[in-house]
């Protein structure tokens, strides 16, 4: 399958045969309508798993004048709870972030597909923020954030999901759909999680400041329904890295193996990805 990418709006395309990914890298040259850097749309079986806020409303009472805009709602990795763009007015960001595309890669078979990205929303705080998705056939995910630089910080990373029967087992949600049953799991160390629902926590720990706004999904314009936002958040000295995994169907997870290169500022990378008998350097 030929790559998708529409580089001049910062979308990128991972695509097997019953999934696909829509990954949001760009290099702004007008004025952005969200703050939605390094976000990432998930379908699986034509179902939208893992899903964009939308709008709502541009003129609603607070916390709804154009409140789905920015990237705390949005699937995405966020610095001390801060937006990366500075927010001055319901449409005008100042500050850009700018997003890099750094590397894509899709196996000749096309068992795996990588690619990854960063932005500089955070280098007034002298911190460097890289995103990598692996997809590993129709199965299974892996969302890689790494943020870099010093001192200490908290991550947190949220997914939005469909307002579907859930259940919570350790540090994973199980969620089901008439699509089929599938699970998220943060796999970094000392991770915390919250799970809300129409702007209230229904489990785990409360992670923001701005829950009233999370786990709502605008289909179109002045229309709103209950979705699911399931947050995971770390703290410590940089660099810090957040590692989300999808598992989707029956697939195993413990069948997608990850190496790791250290890079001369001591900083880790994928080198190389192996899912049963396919394997990809990078």
């Amino acid at each position: 399958m030929e790559r998708q990418a529409f580089p001049q709006a910062g979308l990128y395309f991972l695509r097997g045969d019953e999934t696909w990914g829509l990954f949001r890298c760009a290099t702004f040259t007008h004025r952005p309508g969200h703050s939605d850097q390094l976000h990432l749309d998930l379908w699986w079986r034509g179902e939208n798993i893992a899903r964009d806020a939308g709008t709502y409303l541009y003129n609603g009472e607070s916390p709804w004048e154009n409140g789905l805009a920015t990237a705390k709602v949005h699937n995405t990795i966020l610095v001390d709870e801060k937006e990366p763009m500075s927010r001055a007015g319901r449409f005008l960001w100042l500050d850009w972030s700018q997003g890099t595309l750094l590397r894509y890669k899709r196996s000749k078979d096309g068992v795996l597909e990588f690619i990854s990205g960063e932005h500089d929303g955070y280098k007034a705080m002298g911190l460097r923020v890289m995103r990598s998705i692996i997809r590993a056939r129709d199965e299974l995910w892996m969302v890689v954030d790494d943020v870099m630089g010093s001192d200490q910080h908290t991550l947190r990373c949220g997914w939005l999901l469909p307002d579907v029967p859930w259940k919570a087992r350790g540090d994973s949600l199980l969620l089901g759909s008439p699509k089929g049953h599938y699970q998220i799991k943060f796999a970094s160390p000392r991770t915390q999680w919250g799970l809300y629902r129409a702007g209230q926590l229904l489990e785990g720990e409360d992670l923001t400041d701005c829950a009233e706004v999370l786990g709502w999904f605008s289909p179109t314009y002045a229309t709103k329904e209950p979705g699911l936002y399931f947050a995971g958040s770390t703290k410590g000295t940089l660099p810090l890295r957040m590692i989300s995994s999808w598992c989707l169907g029956d697939a195993e997870p413990d069948r997608l193996k990850v190496d790791w290169k250290e890079s001369a500022s001591g900083q880790s990378f994928i080198s190389r990805i192996i899912y049963g008998q396919a394997v990809m350097d990078l």
